[in-house]
């Protein structure tokens, strides 16, 4: 039985809205609870062919989520620890034999280090409700110590335990493909907190400035680099390292762009994809339209008794007018081998500004209608 996670909470607030989305991942399944702040909310589920294609998504809908201003929340009794003010700052002797130092697992635990990292154009924080601080995390796409190889093993450095103040001064600080100084050290084995289970953590001690380090920049380089492959039915698709996935916007259906997302991280993979997602494509004036029909089977009285908000009974033909088209296709390969593939459409006056999805292998085969976002 597969481990159950720990639900994470996410919370959007400004001048017109407070609300929260909270997402529990469990095998081939995950559910989302979401609704105004301060109350229960309404809960849904969603189910998928695997556990790679689940676990796909769940990454995918809380990047969405933070792109749209979420943020994390943490509810648990997590215990922190202020490395900034508890560790003092390195000096060049406390390195040591810096050469020796040729993966992670080489680096002494507990021991402040002088490194210089080449961050990933992404990172933020999440907020302790319990004490009211926050956990700054960012990812490094390679490091390496002082005087040491370059180490190209994704990494995260944190700083828990701060104020929001701090917080932003971190972010602002470190650019998106930053080069940067910085000392901290590898937590004890015993010390990694719930929130950031990754081995591969450092827990920052001091910020320093940007530099310029050749073998670092080589590897910016080699990470800028567009890879982009042009296909007859798709378009330009190009290749996007945060999500690991090819992206194009050239499609259309009824004069309507359709963003398209193939879960491929090489051309191979993705040549692999587009020969199977051809007959889908093909077919998608009927595969649209199926599409449409399981939505509305699945979802009309749903939205009739429960999200119709409008003047007026909404009826089975009203519904489909609103509906529209999907305007989003992601493909994936199933663990057997076969296609997957999710239709994502969205409709302000049927679902508010949520979307309404679901996946499937065949053109009039659909499974897992949802609302999300």
């Amino acid at each position: 039985m597969p481990r159950k996670k720990s639900p994470r909470l996410f919370r959007f607030k400004d001048s017109k809205s407070d609300k929260f989305w909270e997402i529990a991942p469990k095998g081939k399944t995950y559910e989302v609870r979401f609704g105004k702040w301060g109350t229960e909310g309404q809960t849904q589920s969603k189910a998928f062919d695997s556990s790679n294609a689940a676990k796909d998504a769940y990454k995918r809908v809380i990047s969405e989520k933070l792109s749209k201003g979420y943020r994390e929340v943490h509810t648990d009794n997590v215990e922190v620890n202020d490395s900034e003010s508890k560790l003092g700052p390195a000096n060049a002797r406390e390195n040591g034999n810096s050469s020796i130092y040729k993966c992670y697992a080489d680096l002494p635990e507990a021991k402040p280090l002088k490194l210089i990292g080449l961050f990933r154009p992404s990172g933020g924080g999440s907020m302790n409700m319990r004490t009211k601080t926050w956990t700054f995390a960012q990812n490094l796409l390679a490091w390496r110590v002082e005087g040491g190889p370059i180490v190209e093993d994704d990494a995260i450095v944190v700083c828990r335990h701060i104020s929001e103040r701090r917080l932003n001064q971190l972010m602002k600080a470190i650019p998106d493909l930053g080069i940067i100084k910085f000392t901290a050290h590898r937590p004890k084995s015993s010390e990694k907190p719930k929130d950031y289970p990754q081995p591969l953590r450092f827990e920052l001690v001091k910020l320093g400035a940007k530099c310029v380090e050749r073998e670092l920049a080589k590897v910016k380089s080699r990470y800028q680099e567009l890879v982009i492959y042009n296909d007859r039915s798709f378009g330009k698709l190009t290749f996007d390292r945060r999500s690991e996935e090819f992206e194009g916007q050239d499609a259309r259906f009824r004069k309507q762009k359709l963003f398209i997302s193939f879960c491929a991280t090489n051309v191979d993979e993705l040549k692999t994809l587009i020969r199977l997602s051809k007959p889908l494509w093909k077919n998608r004036k009927q595969w649209f339209n199926n599409w449409r029909e399981f939505i509305a089977d699945s979802m009309f009285e749903t939205v009739r008794n429960g999200w119709w908000i409008e003047e007026g009974e909404l009826t089975r033909k009203k519904f489909l007018e609103h509906l529209g088209y999907p305007s989003l296709i992601r493909f994936w390969i199933e663990e057997d081998g076969e296609i997957g593939y999710e239709l994502t459409g969205s409709s302000e006056v049927l679902f508010s500004d949520h979307n309404i999805e679901a996946t499937g292998n065949t053109f009039c085969d659909f499974r897992n209608p949802s609302i999300s976002g």
